[in-house]
């Protein structure tokens, strides 16, 4: 190592010692803006292991790579980690088989056992490793979740399991002999319950027999295997509409193509609100392009321009987003997310905001806004790069900081001007590859300085500005008065 190098590595050092040193009595939401305002030390060691040991609640902010890293070496303090940290821990635990082992010293609840176990829907190939008991165990779980995708998982290995593995695989379900090699199938060929799926002649005539029940007696509908299901609808399209919300759900899970029969209109009603979220159960472990057809082509979560939850039109209550939507959409991965901000930047939206009652501890809610705050950073930095990053990392910390400020004030399901609206701007590539980022950054700041003030009425200067944006974006002079709330 040269003098020179030597010199600048005894300088980073002293400036993050100094970091540290000015940390010292302050309070945890202090400490977590000071370390997302320092970019320059964002990555120093010194200053990572600090918070790791000393601040672990801060962990969750921390770089995902050095997440991982120090999360793997200290399981105990793995719940510690953000979500997208030990999602990817987790997926290398299952490709080492190292989950069961750590899932027992973690301690992990029934509901996050399961949804750690659905990464296996994104890696099959590790479903090879298991054997018997696991391996029954896990093909439960994911049919339990998806039984369609769990078809897909086997038909991916089907040539890599072996016999002994079969026999636990078709234990969970019939429907799965047709993806087994010949030989297994040999065993069940006297077994009614796997008959239809190893022989096509069979199968058809036992189909037709089941039709022909349903068509005496409808009731009997929600007993049959899926693709009797899938098929009496495809004949019968309008049947759809009056079967019960449960089996509903499954029949549209296995096969979402069906929902064009759907009155969609009626899934927007309460008592069908739970059709939408059975449907949305474990999108995060689809591909991007089945989560854009789900979500986009199938319209089953169009994006809103508001988080609003009113309608100002008419002044009727009507949902936009829940806290229970808007929690399925920040379990989608960073790729995800940003798959569908390219198709429609409202996404963003449910994405970056923080979720809690109205009960919940202002301590809490802090904790929660700055958990949105690192996720919004991440995501920012993955959708433009870091030179774009860097420019603008103040600019979202600011936004956060002014939701903080005013955390009694602000609620932006009531709030028809919700700072967070700002981010139709932010990501928008259109905007911002196309406007100075001095311009960006005053207009952001003239919006919290008017959304603070007391004045609810339309401010000239900003959307005298809001009109240069979008003016320089589109490459045609736009003469707009309203402001951003107002566009969708």
């Amino acid at each position: 190592m040269s003098f020179l190098e030597q010199l600048h590595k005894r300088q980073v050092q002293k400036k993050a010692n100094d970091f540290i040193h000015s940390l010292e009595g302050k309070s945890l939401k202090y400490i977590e803006q000071a370390y997302l305002d320092n970019r320059e030390l964002a990555n120093n060691e010194i200053v990572l292991s600090y918070l790791f040991f000393k601040h672990p609640e801060l962990i969750r902010i921390l770089p995902r790579k050095f997440q991982k890293s120090r999360l793997n070496s200290n399981v105990n303090m793995f719940r510690y980690g953000s979500n997208e940290a030990k999602r990817e821990l987790v997926s290398d635990w299952l490709k080492t088989n190292k989950f069961f082992m750590n899932a027992n010293i973690i301690r992990f609840d029934d509901n996050e056992y399961r949804s750690y176990l659905r990464l296996y829907f994104n890696q099959p190939e590790d479903l090879t490793k298991l054997f018997m008991k696991d391996l029954e165990e896990v093909i439960t779980i994911l049919a339990e979740s998806d039984i369609k995708e769990t078809e897909r998982v086997i038909s991916v290995i089907k040539d890599k399991l072996t016999d002994a593995q079969w026999e636990y695989v078709v234990k969970v379900n019939p429907v799965f002999i047709k993806y087994a090699p010949q030989a297994v199938q040999n065993q069940y060929s006297e077994d009614e319950r796997y008959v239809m799926y190893i022989n096509g002649e069979a199968r058809n005539t036992l189909m037709n027999k089941q039709i022909e029940k349903v068509k005496q007696d409808f009731s009997l509908l929600p007993t049959l295997p899926m693709e009797t299901q899938k098929e009496y609808i495809e004949e019968n399209p309008f049947i759809i509409n009056y079967i019960d919300n449960k089996t509903l759900s499954e029949v549209l899970k296995y096969d979402i193509e069906l929902i064009r029969f759907v009155n969609k209109e009626a899934l927007r009603e309460d008592e069908s609100q739970e059709v939408i979220y059975d449907i949305l159960d474990n999108i995060e472990n689809k591909s991007n392009k089945d989560v854009a057809n789900i979500l986009v082509s199938k319209c089953v979560l169009n994006a809103k321009g508001k988080l609003y939850r009113f309608d100002v039109n008419s002044n009727n209550i009507g949902y936009q987003y829940t806290r229970r939507i808007i929690k399925v959409i920040q379990k989608l991965s960073i790729s995800q997310i940003i798959s569908l901000i390219k198709i429609d930047v409202n996404y963003v939206l449910p994405y970056i905001v923080p979720v809690y009652n109205d009960n919940t501890e202002r301590h809490d809610k802090e904790n929660e806004i700055i958990d949105c705050n690192a996720r919004c950073l991440t995501l920012f930095r993955e959708y433009y790069g870091e030179e774009m990053y860097s420019k603008y990392y103040k600019v979202i910390n600011k936004i956060y900081n002014e939701f903080i400020a005013n955390i009694d004030k602000y609620d932006y399901f009531k709030d028809y001007k919700s700072i967070f609206e700002l981010f139709k701007i932010l990501f928008n590539k259109q905007i911002i590859n196309n406007n100075d980022v001095q311009k960006i950054t005053v207009f952001v700041g003239l919006s919290l300085l008017y959304k603070s003030s007391d004045e609810s009425k339309p401010k000239p200067s900003c959307i005298t500005l809001l009109n240069e944006l979008l003016s320089n974006a589109y490459g045609y002079k736009i003469n707009n008065n309203k402001e951003i709330y107002d566009i969708f």
